[in-house]
């Protein structure tokens, strides 16, 4: 038995990944090729008129200084493809898979289990209550016939729907990737911003889609897998024993036709001009704390330095005392 056989969600699942991570390779260093003299001349461009800008008096050298390094780094960015792994490829497409691992767990509670080996686990368990179920019926008796056949499409389609989710997560990541140095070359103009922040809130979204799939099957999967043992244990199995099945799939689908909208919801809040706000805020916060530990050292400071003049001039104070008694001394000898 191959492995498809075995295990078809995490077959499935990471034939996708690896068919993915080829694309977006080749795809975006195709891109970088085509359009490296485009990055370059539109860089240079705004380099320029930042330059002519700062020549008008609309901002000073330091705020100068920060914009060509802002215009180097998306450049980088949008051309250099380890960079991009480092800090964007990696992040949406290993971060999720890890927090998926760790909140999916099995049906005993212990341990922890990917999402595809959990699917499998689900459908596999589901397909042999099904089947154990059908062994029963017969045309003279098709009730145990008609209930096989709704413990198999209501565990199909569960698994279906979720497996779908997140190759649909995967795909629309992958393309959405594969076209970065465009999107992230976007980002170095105003009038072009906009398309960056809106690429950003999707890939926020595919991300935050496997996520949400993971939190939900985390729950259903465990207690369908408890629904699915009566099936498999009981010689005869009643209507009673489908039911919390039955209903553990439904709420499954019923949960999953929600993620991608309320990702959507989750993502939409995000845009650069809240993200260098926050910045900004954060910055502002270090530099005034910064300013009030500098007032305390120099107050510090001069307050030893006080404490230092008045014991110096009580020092030349003593010594002249003693000089002035002295010479009494002397006097009141002779």
């Amino acid at each position: 038995m191959n492995q498809f056989e075995e295990n078809p969600i995490s077959f499935l699942l990471e034939s996708v990944d690896k068919v993915g991570a080829d694309l977006v390779a080749t795809t975006y260093q195709n891109l970088v090729h085509q359009y490296a003299a485009v990055f370059f001349t539109f860089t240079a461009i705004y380099i320029g008129f930042v330059f002519l800008k700062m020549k008008r008096g609309h901002f000073d050298a330091n705020d100068f200084m920060v914009l060509v390094l802002r215009a180097v780094i998306i450049l980088t960015m949008a051309m250099n493809y380890e960079y991009f792994c480092l800090y964007l490829y990696d992040i949406f497409t290993k971060e999720p898979l890890i927090i998926c691992q760790a909140m999916t767990v099995n049906g005993s509670s212990t341990g922890t289990l990917p999402v595809s080996h959990a699917l499998d686990n689900f459908m596999n368990g589901g397909m042999e209550a099904a089947k154990k179920i059908l062994a029963m019926g017969s045309w003279t008796n098709p009730t145990y016939l008609v209930f096989g056949m709704l413990v198999f499409i209501l565990v199909l389609i569960a698994v279906a729907l979720a497996t779908g989710l997140i190759v649909m997560a995967k795909c629309a990541s992958t393309v959405l990737l594969a076209l970065s140095p465009l999107f992230i070359f976007f980002a170095l103009y105003d009038s072009t911003k906009g398309l960056f922040e809106s690429y950003l809130r999707q890939l926020f979204t595919y991300a935050l889609i496997p996520i949400m799939t993971s939190a939900v099957l985390m729950i259903l999967l465990s207690v369908a897998s408890i629904a699915i043992e009566p099936l498999e244990q009981n010689g005869i199995p009643t209507i009673t024993h489908l039911l919390p099945l039955g209903l553990m799939c439904i709420i499954q689908m019923y949960l999953l036709l929600q993620i991608k909208g309320k990702c959507s919801a989750l993502a939409g809040g995000l845009s650069l001009p809240t993200v260098i706000s926050a910045f900004r805020q954060a910055k502002s916060e270090f530099s005034s704390a910064g300013q009030r530990a500098g007032g305390i050292a120099s107050s510090v400071s001069n307050s030893i330095k006080s404490l230092g003049a008045r014991s110096n001039n009580l020092s030349v104070g003593s010594r002249a005392g003693n000089q002035a008694s002295n010479q009494q001394i002397s006097r009141f000898k002779k």
